[in-house]
């Protein structure tokens, strides 16, 4: 029995030390992913983020095996990224810490879907045409994720090379998922060169290991020169379009308290600051924050606020954008759409708004905005209209249960020292709804000549979430060649140039007041005019790739991978 005994050890612990090879790789694949975001400045790591999965998967056998690795990855991956959702650093709300929690163990499951397509055509057809296909069923996947109500686009791969705006000047014309198409392919191309490598041959590997290695140097110095060569010029707008002035207002109003204290305290600091910001200076535009009215104002039992917003409105000469609660009532349910919300037994039904206006001193009419895409559970649970126990869900700060907001506005005045006839012309992203290129690039094509960001991400502390959704807001202004004002209640607010580049970027939890000059630009670029075209050819093309692998099964044998 001695010797059985003996042999059965180096069994066990070869069987160990596979099996954590095969973790590590995971981890160090999702760390690598997870590394590449803002605020960190290592983008390029996401060209190898994919590296070690794809040798990962070339070694274990079964499909499922393969999948609960991937998983392992994109559990790292998301928890890089997203720690900072659950405002576990503050911990001062438990619904919010359950939210995040869930929201880094669930997330995962979705990336698992194009690795799964993947494995399929590795399987029925070859390594080469999964390896072909990838960049395609990512590409796909991801556009997918962006679209319905639980959509969830903050870790699109192409937004981890947001702060190195010179790499990224084509987005113009293929939207930011052709940057995730760049990403995958070079891994794929880099995997490829390293099998190439590895090879035993040398002498016959040798004139394709320098045709790839070639390639992918091309692929990655033509952007990053052609891009820079972009950036030289500069947007001075069209014929005789001026500059126009802007004063952002960045009152640093804690979250928390915000809705417990005295709400007509913060709205008359707020109009301190800005009545001393415009002392000295031509101001054209200013903008408060997401919510910076935490009420009703434009409800009958507020008249007076409104009536005092106006005088400094008035007294300044420019108008103002701010962030609001809006409320529409209807007086019977058969006027009112699905989804309204009645008041008390008997009383009227009414929509909620997470909302911006538009008060300006050369117009009695007030300009509105309702949010439209809606943060999942925060703002309001997905499709709670058709299952409605979900509404059971709402996290309790704020005013929440905010209704979808119904079209994209383009608000519109004439600045101070323009022609009558003259007009400016802007929309108002609220919050979370910046991450979108979609919606954003239906604002520019309807005849927004900027775009303002007004949001509240002081929720998270001083995590990695503010700076990741600065960031991300510099890949709407390169795909639509717009300026962008960023206005952040506690930061970060900032002007965004048509490039992408940052200026008078303010800091974190500090009361600021940014002044700056931006060009209403009327141009169209091929992403305005056509949306995402490109990302619907490329998921078209890799789902033409899965359905040949599903019902054309490859004629050599033991090639793919054997399943469990």
């Amino acid at each position: 029995m001695a010797p059985l005994r003996l042999s059965r050890v180096p069994a066990t612990d070869g069987a160990r030390k596979t099996t954590l090879r095969r973790i590590v790789l995971a981890v160090t694949s999702g760390a690598l992913l997870g590394l590449s975001f803002p605020p960190l400045p290592f983008s390029l790591l996401a060209l190898v983020g994919f590296l070690p999965l794809l040798i990962l998967f070339e070694e274990v056998e079964g499909t499922w095996r393969q999948l609960r690795y991937a998983y392992l990855a994109f559990l790292v991956f998301n928890a890089i990224t997203l720690y900072w959702v659950g405002g576990f650093v503050d911990a001062r709300d438990g619904f919010l810490m359950l939210a995040g929690g869930l929201l880094v163990l669930l997330h995962p499951f979705f990336f698992l879907i194009p690795v799964w397509f993947y494995l399929i055509v590795r399987k029925r057809l070859s390594l080469d045409w999964a390896l072909v296909a990838f960049p395609f069923l990512w590409v796909g996947f991801e556009y997918a994720h962006a679209l319905g109500q639980i959509a969830f686009p903050w870790i699109t791969l192409g937004n981890s090379q947001a702060l190195d705006p010179s790499r990224i000047q084509y987005v113009e014309w293929t939207g930011v998922y052709g940057v995730s198409f760049w990403i995958v392919l070079l891994n794929v191309l880099l995997f490829s060169l390293v099998r190439l490598i590895g090879a035993r041959d040398g002498q016959a590997m040798r004139r394709p290991v320098f045709l790839r290695a070639a390639v992918i140097v091309l692929l990655v110095a033509i952007p990053e020169v052609s891009g820079r060569i972009w950036m030289w010029r500069t947007f001075d707008g069209e014929g005789n379009v001026k500059p126009l002035r802007v004063g952002v207002v960045q009152p640093n109003i804690d979250p928390w308290e915000k809705w417990q204290g005295s709400k007509l305290a913060e709205v008359e600091r707020l109009r301190e600051m800005t009545a001393s910001a415009a002392l000295g200076d031509s101001l054209q535009l200013l903008i408060w924050p997401e919510t910076a009215i935490p009420y009703y104002i434009l409800q009958s039992a507020h008249a007076g606020d409104l009536a005092a917003l106006r005088k400094l409105v008035d007294t300044i000469g420019a108008p103002l954008l701010t962030g609001f609660p809006n409320a529409v009532f209807y007086p019977d349910s058969a006027q009112a759409p699905r989804g309204s919300k009645r008041l008390a037994a008997g009383g009227d039904w009414y929509e909620s708004f997470n909302a911006a206006m538009l008060l300006d001193p050369r117009a009695s009419r007030i300009q509105t905005y309702g949010k439209i895409l809606l943060v999942p559970f925060g703002e309001r649970p997905p499709y709670v209209d058709q299952i409605p126990f979900l509404a059971a869900m709402m996290w309790d700060i704020g005013l929440g249960m905010w209704n979808i907001g119904r079209d994209t506005t383009v608000f519109s005045f004439v600045p101070r020292g323009w022609a009558a006839g003259d007009s400016a012309r802007f929309s108002a992203l609220v919050c979370y709804e910046s991450i979108y290129p979609g919606l954003v690039r239906h604002f520019v094509h309807k005849g927004a000549e900027f775009i303002v960001v007004i949001t509240n991400d002081s929720w998270y502390g001083k995590t990695d979430g503010p700076y990741q959704h600065e960031a991300f807001a510099a890949l709407r202004a390169i795909e639509n060649r717009r300026w962008v004002v960023r206005c952040a209640n506690g930061g970060i607010s900032c002007l965004i140039d048509p490039d992408g580049r940052f200026h008078q970027e303010t800091t974190l939890f500090t009361e600021a007041v940014v002044r700056g000059d931006v060009t209403p630009l009327r141009g169209a670029t091929f992403y305005s005019s056509h949306g995402d075209l490109f990302a619907q050819v490329v998921t078209s093309a890799g789902l033409l790739v899965l359905l040949v692998g599903i019902f054309i099964r490859k004629g050599a044998k033991g090639d793919g991978k054997k399943d469990d």
